[in-house]
């Protein structure tokens, strides 16, 4: 099942963190994970910044 969150785009999987997209981008700027925009899905993220995709999504859900 975690493959469905992995594809999905990062504004969907921050509004079911509850959290602003816009938020999400810059707190993972900071934490060195570059994101060209906000309807990338997880999985193109993490593969643009060489980490796995739950890596990025616990960074979401922190």
């Amino acid at each position: 099942m975690a493959w469905v969150i992995e594809s999905s785009r990062l504004e969907k999987v921050a509004e079911i963190a509850g959290k602003e997209s816009d938020d999400v981008v810059t707190a993972r700027a900071e934490k060195c994970i570059a994101v060209d925009n906000p309807g990338m899905s997880v999985r193109e993220i993490a593969k643009r910044n060489d980490k796995e995709a739950m890596e990025v999504l616990g960074l979401v859900f922190r």
